[in-house]
């Protein structure tokens, strides 16, 4: 399964909001965009919200952007 997520990173909270009228969701993340930290949270809180474990969750596009391709096996 493949989603296309709209990152908000140094939210006061952390939530996945979606699906978007687009398709698209949107996920707050409290962590700042530096050094990957912003991609790691996310991840986590994919895990945590889905129930699937961080390693069956791969970054595939976006790595530096708010705009992000996430696949999960």
């Amino acid at each position: 399964m493949r989603l296309q997520i709209k990152v908000v990173p140094r939210a006061a909270q952390e939530e996945l909001i979606g699906p978007l009228p687009d398709g698209s969701y949107r996920a707050r993340i409290a962590a700042p965009p530096i050094e990957g930290q912003a991609n790691a949270a996310l991840i986590k809180l994919l895990s945590k919200t889905l129930k699937v474990a961080r390693g069956r969750i791969r970054l595939v596009r976006g790595g530096r952007s708010k705009n992000k391709l996430v696949e999960i096996t």
